[in-house]
């Protein structure tokens, strides 16, 4: 419409036509100019957005630790009003620049009838007979026109929003991309393994920069098949990284894994992941027993009486009754999981840490063994080393290296 229009201002006065579009030039100069900045409001208010958003995730988790400590609180909630007022004015500046933009193409409307109507006909008196047909063209093409200008900006909402959205599919189809060799390899069973072997393996953590922050490995050493395995060291000296290593979740940046003389790779990666049932520090508790639909009721109820648990939840339906457990409790739970899941290789993390005495003695004394004899390989992060006499070996993780302790009888 907008093209037709100036074709029929060209067909009745080309000076009038090319006053118009001179003047649409230098307005869409200024208009693009301001436009670019717009865009440039719209990314850094996305940015803050971002910040805001993670300062109110952090404000939600650590509700606890900001109800006991006032002065915590009032930092915490300050920071959290400071980004949210940064959020506020970048939008603002963003908005009050689209108003001005508009107020702008309606202005220059203005001062472009006003051209027309009164500038043109003293400049060529031939225009005269024309004027009435070309304002009323003008008018005619301010709707379009505006419309135009005005869905502009939410073009660049959109582009933003869009961008956004690419970033994050890039990021998906990256692990995608990773996994899809792993997920169409067929499982292979490594269930009768001798060793799982490390071999100068090593994993590094950089920073959003690249800049390597810590370094676990390179790790030399073997894990056989039968026997407990106490894994001991400090905060920070790499146990869960190791421990990530191990069940294959982190992949090494050098070195190679081995079950007996097979080096895991994407291929069978898969296949070496499915040795473990893993409890970690930071688990997580499904009410239902997924990959495990043939478990019996029965026996699942009488292992929730075993760890004396049975009074706080149940086995019906296929779901347990209630997860609202405390910390130990939830462990227990997991450990039952854990134990019907059958695997050739346990992976314990700090599972006896929250448990009564009696419980805990059960867990070192009567569990474990119970599992060795049944030709299983256990894990287990421990500082209880009272009970380290029920292991084949302690291995203790420092500034990211492993060392095989003598055994203490």
């Amino acid at each position: 419409m907008i093209v037709c229009i100036v074709a029929y201002m060209a067909f009745v006065s080309p000076v009038a036509m090319l006053l118009c579009v001179i003047l649409i030039a230098a307005g869409a100069g200024k208009y693009f100019k301001d436009r670019a900045a717009y865009d440039q409001g719209l990314q850094d208010a996305s940015k803050q957005e971002d910040e805001l958003f993670e300062s109110l995730d952090g404000l939600l988790k650590g509700f606890k630790e900001l109800r006991i400590n006032k002065l915590k609180s009032d930092d915490v909630f300050e920071e959290f009003q400071s980004t949210a007022t940064r959020v506020r004015d970048v939008r603002g500046r963003v908005m009050i620049l689209f108003s001005n933009n508009i107020i702008f193409i309606e202005m220059f409307f203005v001062l472009l009838l006003g051209a027309v109507a009164f500038v043109l006909p003293v400049i060529a008196t031939s225009f005269v007979g024309t004027a009435t047909k070309i304002v009323a063209a003008i008018l005619f093409f301010f709707g379009p026109l505006t419309n135009v200008v005005v869905m502009i900006p939410l073009l660049s909402q959109v582009n933003v929003t869009v961008e956004n959205l690419r970033r994050l599919e890039a990021m998906l189809d990256g692990a995608l991309a990773k996994s899809a060799g792993q997920e169409a390899s067929p499982l292979v069973d490594m269930s009768s393994f001798h060793a799982i072997r490390f071999e100068g393996v090593s994993f590094t953590y950089r920073d959003p920069d690249g800049n390597a922050t810590f370094q676990a490995g390179p790790i030399d050493g073997e894990v056989r098949r039968g026997e407990i395995l106490f894994l001991v060291g400090g905060n920070g000296s790499g146990k869960t990284t190791f421990l990530k290593l191990f069940t294959a979740l982190y992949w090494p940046a050098e070195g190679a894994i081995r079950v007996d003389d097979v080096a895991i790779g994407p291929a069978n990666i898969q296949s070496y992941r499915n040795l473990f049932s893993a409890i970690f520090s930071d688990f997580h508790l499904f009410d239902k027993l997924h990959g495990l639909s043939d478990a019996a009721p029965e026996r699942v109820n009488a292992l929730l009486q075993l760890m004396e648990i049975s009074d706080k939840t149940a086995f019906r339906n296929g779901r347990f009754t209630n997860t609202h457990l405390s910390t130990g409790q939830r462990k227990r739970l997991a450990l039952i999981v854990s134990y019907l899941e059958d695997k050739p290789v346990y992976v314990f993390d700090e599972v006896a840490a929250d448990q009564d005495p009696q419980f805990r003695r059960y867990f070192y004394e009567t569990m474990l063994p119970e599992l060795r004899n049944t030709g299983k390989t256990v894990v287990v992060v421990s500082h209880d080393d009272r009970y380290f006499h029920v292991g084949d070996r302690v291995l203790e993780m420092d500034y990211g290296k492993l060392i095989d302790l003598p055994q203490r009888r």
